[in-house]
């Protein structure tokens, strides 16, 4: 099992304009996080995509309270003992289906004509 740790690998790139090189960057993030034996940490990433793409995401601490999530998703505390218990359940239960709790994926409604 490898551990990828992935932070502000994308600052800024939220109401900006998408150029090559970051397009490759969010491929590279895609192909990363879609292959992960689990995200682990406290970013709204395992909370959204990591929901529709089907990767199990172990939630740390109360950043994310409130928000929904999908059944991908495990909440633990800031303890080493919970979150490696976590990661062990994920790892037994497997990859959990895409869950379409944010919609369907199609909201840019592909590439134009």
């Amino acid at each position: 099992m490898a551990l990828v740790v992935l932070s502000d690998i994308m600052p800024g790139a939220v109401g900006e304009k998408v150029g090559r090189t970051d397009r490759k960057v969010r491929h590279s993030l895609y192909l990363v996080m879609s292959n992960a034996t689990a995200i682990v940490g406290n970013s709204s990433v395992a909370i959204r995509e990591c929901s529709f793409l089907g990767v199990p995401a172990v939630n740390v601490g109360s950043r994310q309270q409130g928000r929904e999530r999908g059944q991908n998703v495990m909440d633990v505390d800031h303890d080493r003992k919970a979150i490696a218990g976590a990661i062990a359940e994920h790892r037994r239960r497997g990859k959990p289906p895409s869950d379409r709790l944010y919609g369907d994926g199609k909201a840019g409604g592909g590439k134009q004509k």
